[in-house]
Formats: structure tokens, C-alpha cells, sequence
């Protein structure tokens, strides 16, 4: 009898899939408070972006604007501008003396720029 590991050990794990009871009582929980509790046990927290979704900016401007936010978080690391002026940001935030106009026009010229009204 020949033995085939990928399927008997796809067997095994879709049996034992089946053993593992689902959620009770799945509900919706605050995401709010969700995220603000997620950054009282975890070092990072990490978000990721829905590009040009109204819905989601408005509520990581609510989520910034939270009292217990600003207790909560120290640093916040958002990813913007062009590649094109890498080296420029790059030398910014390691502390050389870069004009500012150079970081300025990295952001300016990307095509999700900060400064419009969606964000």
C-alpha cells in the first residue's frame, strides 16, 4: 500500500479542524477600545490602510483625538511620500541637516498626500 504524506497529513488536519469548536456567541466589539487595549500589552501596534476609505480615516481621526491615546502611545510611524525622495526623508529623520522644503516636497508629491481633505 502506498503512503501519500501531503494528503494523509491534510486529512489529519482538516480532522482535527473539525474537533476545534467554533466561537459561542461571535459580537462585534468596540474597535476602539479594541485597538486602545491592544496597545496597553503590545509593544507595536500595526495598522494597515484601505487606501482612499473615508470610513477608515474618519476613524483614525477619532482614534488619535482619544484622551487615552495620547496616554497610551509614545511614537507613531506613518508610511508617506514619494520614493523619489527616499534618501532626503532618510537623512531627516537620522538627524542630518536636511532643508525641509526637500521633506516637504517628498510629501507633497505623493499621490495620497496628507494635506487633501480625505484624510
Amino acid at each position: 500500500m502506498k503512503v501519500y504524506p501531503i494528503q494523509t497529513f491534510s486529512a489529519l488536519l482538516f480532522a482535527l479542524a473539525s474537533l476545534c469548536p467554533a466561537q459561542a456567541d461571535p459580537s462585534p466589539k468596540n474597535a476602539l477600545e479594541v485597538v486602545l487595549q491592544a496597545f496597553e500589552t503590545h509593544d507595536v501596534v500595526i495598522f494597515g490602510e484601505i487606501h482612499w476609505n473615508k470610513q477608515e480615516y474618519e476613524w483614525l481621526q477619532s482614534l488619535v483625538a482619544n484622551p487615552e491615546f495620547a496616554d497610551r502611545v509614545d511614537d507613531v510611524v506613518m508610511e508617506f511620500g514619494n520614493s523619489l525622495y527616499q534618501k532626503s526623508v532618510d537623512r531627516y529623520i537620522a538627524g542630518e541637516a536636511v532643508p525641509i522644503e526637500d521633506v516637504q516636497r517628498a510629501e507633497a508629491s505623493d499621490a495620497s498626500s496628507l494635506r487633501r481633505p480625505l484624510h
